[in-house]
């Protein structure tokens, strides 16, 4: 199994995330999602925990999909470094870093399955 970016979402109401994801499901024949947790250095849960718990729950429902979370420390900071001195915009940078932190979120945990 290879982890491999599809594309970034950008939320946009309720309805229109809906039909995304439904569709996304159905073209991509998905079997599940493994959703990033983010959490503070220590492992405690913050506020952004919540909200992607919420996400999930949210996913799930309108899905029937299963929902995995995923510890994602430092995805975001090892993506920089991958990016390395990219001769990009800010904007695109930005695109790319959360591209390749969902990779990386993805591999790990297929990694870990595999073990």
């Amino acid at each position: 199994m290879i982890a491999n970016p599809l594309s970034v979402y950008q939320r946009r109401n309720e309805s229109l995330d809906r039909q995304f994801f439904q569709r996304l499901v159905q073209v991509e024949t998905l079997v599940g999602f493994v959703v990033g947790l983010p959490l503070h250095l220590s492992g405690d849960e913050s506020e952004m925990s919540l909200a992607a718990r919420g996400f999930a729950d949210w996913l799930k429902e309108i899905s029937g999909l299963p929902v995995t979370f995923y510890d994602e420390r430092l995805t975001s900071t090892l993506a920089d470094d991958i990016l390395g001195q990219a001769k990009k915009t800010n904007k695109r940078r930005k695109a790319l870093r959360d591209k390749i932190a969902a990779q990386l979120i993805l591999d790990a945990y297929l990694n870990r399955r595999k073990s």
